[in-house]
């Protein structure tokens, strides 16, 4: 088939290209067909979506750690912050509570509650004074 206004040289391209689809199929010469990928392959390509599926889930699986601040003096309204943050803790399954204290002391009967709280807490409770320079005097 010629074109009116077509070079020789595309006509010799156009008829190579056509001639080498009749030998070899229907991939032009000079290209190669991929060998269908081996079994290795295939376990490899399952393993890599099969992680990629599970990965919002060990996201999700993550431990929660809840940070219990406790600062100034220890009265009635600071024990029950911190018997309600521990309760929260507990009751959305936290795998540990952090009690972070700067206080110099306080009520007797408040600090007594609390330290109740904190060895009845079915989750473990890690007190940490801070920062640098902080006290806690009768509750650790």
């Amino acid at each position: 088939m010629v074109i009116q206004g077509e070079s020789s040289s595309w006509q010799q391209m156009r008829y190579a290209i056509s001639c080498s689809r009749e030998e070899t199929g229907s991939t032009p010469s000079g290209w190669q067909r991929q060998p269908p990928p081996d079994k290795a392959h295939w376990l490899v390509r399952i393993g890599l979506a099969f992680a990629l599926l599970l990965m919002p889930l060990a996201a999700a699986a993550a431990p929660e750690v809840y940070l219990v601040d406790l600062r100034g003096p220890i009265g009635p309204v600071t024990a029950d912050y911190v018997v309600r943050g521990l309760h929260l803790a507990a009751d959305n399954d936290a795998a540990v509570i952090v009690l972070r204290m700067d206080t110099p002391g306080g009520l007797d009967t408040s600090m007594r509650e609390i330290i109740r709280a904190i060895l009845a807490s079915p989750v473990p409770v890690a007190c940490f004074v801070a920062p640098s320079g902080a006290r806690a005097h009768g509750v650790v």
